[in-house]
């Protein structure tokens, strides 16, 4: 499937699930996952989860375990816990629950950082 095709079969609305990864924040001054939610809703799109979590790779696995088989949102959308600090573990945390790892989304995302 082309890129044309792929745009144009894919759906206009998705269920999306936040998780927010933070010691410091809790669910009312989470600026980056509420921005997400406000985003998300004035484009169409139904969210039907967020959650604020600590920075524990137990946790993390658990909950995004939990998501992934009771909530089944289309797309899972998480911020927070990508540092290098000891505490960021969320990629480690993740990276056993993929079937396939996308490794070209990495340096583009960083080529994009230091665009801005």
């Amino acid at each position: 499937m082309g890129t044309h095709e792929h745009k144009q079969d894919a759906p206009r609305q998705v269920t999306i699930a936040i998780l927010t990864l933070s010691t410091t924040r809790t669910i009312k001054d989470d600026t980056g996952g509420n921005w997400i939610k406000e985003t998300a809703k004035q484009l169409g799109h139904t969210v039907l989860y967020h959650r604020v979590i600590p920075d524990d790779a137990a946790t993390i696995t658990m909950t995004v375990r939990e998501i992934v088989e009771n909530i089944a949102p289309e797309i899972l959308l998480m911020t927070g816990g990508t540092g290098i600090t000891p505490h960021d573990v969320t990629i480690e945390a993740v990276s056993p629950l993929f079937a396939k790892k996308l490794t070209a989304f990495g340096p583009l995302f960083a080529q994009l950082s230091m665009q801005e």
